[in-house]
C-alpha cells in the first residue's frame, strides 16, 4: 500500500486515501499532492469555495482515469487575509510531496506568498489574482490564467461607454491591492477619454455604514459608479447608494464576480438589473466538455460554478497534465510549464517568459433572473455583444 497525502479533500470526489500499488508503480508515482491556498471562511469565502471545488473536480476525474498515479489536494484556508496565507505557504513548502499550488486566490495575498514559494522553486497557478504588478517582479514560479487589471479596467470602460455613454462617473475602491490597482485603471482611462470624474472615494471593507462616500457620490450627480473592490463591501456599497437614491449603472471587477454578491444584489430592491460586472474569465458554459464539468459540479456541490470556476478547474488540470507527462518533483514540474501548450475548458493556456497567459478577452456579466449572464466581450478596446 503506498499512501496519499494526509489531508486530501475528497468532498465526495477523490477516492480513498489510500490505494494498493506495486513496487514499480511506487518508484514511477510517489506520493504526490497539489495544495489549493485561497480564502474559504468569511465574508468573501465564495471566492475561494468555487475555485478549490473546481480544482478538486479535475483531481477527481484525474484519479479516475490514473488510478496508478493518484494525485491528493490539500485545502489552506488564507482566510483572504496575505499574513495567514505567508503562514501557510511555509506549511506547504515544507511538505515534499506537494509539487504545484492552485491559487492564491486574491493579489494581496499572491504578493505575500510568492517570494516563498520562488525560494522553494514551487510551481504556483493562480486562476483569479489579477494585480498587474503580480508578473512584474521576475518570480519564475508565477503563471496567472488570466488577463491583468490593467487589461479589465479599460474593458469595463469601453463597455460603459458603449451601454451608457456616461458624463460622470463615480470611482470608489475598497483600499485591496486588486481593488485599488483596478480602480486606478479605470480612473486614468475615465480621464483620457474626456469623462468627468468625481473626487476619489475609499471605503473601509467590514465597515457597515458607508455613508461620507455615499454622501460625496449624491452630491455630485454621476451617471455611474465604478467600484474596484470585493464583494461584501460592494454590496454594501451598492445598497447603500440605492437607498440614497444613486441611479444608473453600477459597475465593478471580478472581485463582485461572487455568489455572495450575486445572492445579496439579486434579492435587492431592483434584482441587481443595473449592475455589470467584468472579468477575464469564462462565465458561462458552451462546449459539451463545460458543460459537463457544469454538470458534475451541480452535481457535487450545491449551487452554480461562478467566479474563476473553469480556471480553477484548468490550474489544477493542467498542473495533473504536467504530473501524467513524468513531471515528479516541483522541478520537473517547473520545467514542464515553461513549454506546455494545455488545451483547457477556458482557453488554450502556453504561459509567457512572466508567467502571463498568452491571450484572452475580457467579459461582461449583468444580473438577469438571479444569474450571472454573459453579455459581452471585450478586446483591445472592442465591444462585442453576446446576447
Amino acid at each position: 500500500m503506498r499512501r496519499l497525502v494526509a489531508g486530501v479533500v475528497a468532498l465526495g470526489l477523490v477516492g480513498a486515501a489510500t490505494v494498493a500499488c506495486s513496487t514499480t508503480e511506487e518508484a514511477s508515482c510517489p506520493p504526490l499532492a497539489l495544495a489549493f491556498l485561497g480564502v474559504l471562511t468569511g465574508a468573501d469565502a465564495s471566492s475561494g469555495e468555487v475555485v478549490r471545488n473546481s480544482a478538486s473536480v479535475a483531481v477527481a476525474e484525474h484519479n479516475e482515469t490514473k488510478p496508478e498515479c493518484e494525485v491528493g489536494l490539500i485545502s489552506y484556508d488564507s482566510k483572504g487575509d496575505p499574513d495567514v496565507a505567508e503562514v501557510l505557504a511555509r506549511e506547504i513548502v515544507a511538505d515534499p510531496q506537494i509539487i504545484g499550488v492552485v491559487g492564491p486566490v486574491f493579489s494581496g495575498e499572491t504578493a505575500a506568498v510568492m517570494p516563498i514559494f520562488e525560494s522553494a522553486g514551487l510551481p504556483v497557478l493562480t486562476p483569479s489574482a489579477t494585480n498587474p504588478t503580480l508578473g512584474e517582479q521576475g518570480w519564475r514560479t508565477f503563471h496567472r490564467l488570466v488577463g491583468t487589471d490593467a487589461a479589465q479596467g479599460p474593458a469595463g470602460v469601453a463597455w460603459l461607454v458603449d451601454e451608457a455613454n456616461p458624463s460622470s462617473v463615480g470611482v470608489i475602491d475598497d483600499g485591496t491591492l486588486f481593488g485599488k490597482a483596478l480602480a486606478d485603471f479605470v480612473f486614468e482611462d475615465l480621464n483620457r477619454r474626456g469623462i468627468r470624474i468625481a473626487p476619489r472615494q475609499q471605503v473601509e471593507p467590514g465597515r457597515k455604514d458607508y455613508g461620507e462616500t455615499v454622501t460625496a457620490v449624491t452630491t455630485t450627480g454621476v451617471d455611474a459608479v465604478f467600484f474596484g473592490g470585493l464583494g461584501e463591501s460592494g454590496a454594501q456599497l451598492h445598497r447603500q447608494l440605492r437607498d440614497a437614491g444613486v441611479e444608473g449603472l453600477f459597475v465593478g471587477g471580478d472581485g463582485l464576480y461572487t455568489a455572495t454578491f450575486l445572492e445579496v444584489i439579486s434579492t435587492g430592491p431592483d434584482g441587481g438589473v443595473e449592475v455589470a460586472v467584468t472579468c477575464g474569465c469564462l462565465g458561462s458554459a458552451t462546449t459539451d466538455a463545460q458543460k459537463a464539468f457544469v454538470e458534475r459540479y451541480e452535481r457535487t456541490f450545491d449551487g452554480a460554478p461562478l467566479y474563476f470556476a473553469f480556471e480553477g478547474y484548468d490550474a489544477a488540470g493542467m498542473l495533473l497534465a504536467g504530473i501524467d507527462a513524468g513531471a515528479r518533483t516541483r522541478a520537473e514540474l517547473q520545467e514542464w510549464l515553461g513549454t506546455a501548450v494545455y488545451e483547457g475548458l477556458s482557453k488554450t493556456i502556453q504561459f509567457g517568459p512572466t508567467g502571463e497567459v498568452v491571450g484572452g478577452p475580457v467579459f461582461v456579466n449583468r444580473i438577469r433572473d438571479g444569474k450571472f449572464v454573459t453579455v459581452a466581450k471585450v478586446v483591445d478596446g472592442q465591444v462585442t455583444p453576446l446576447d
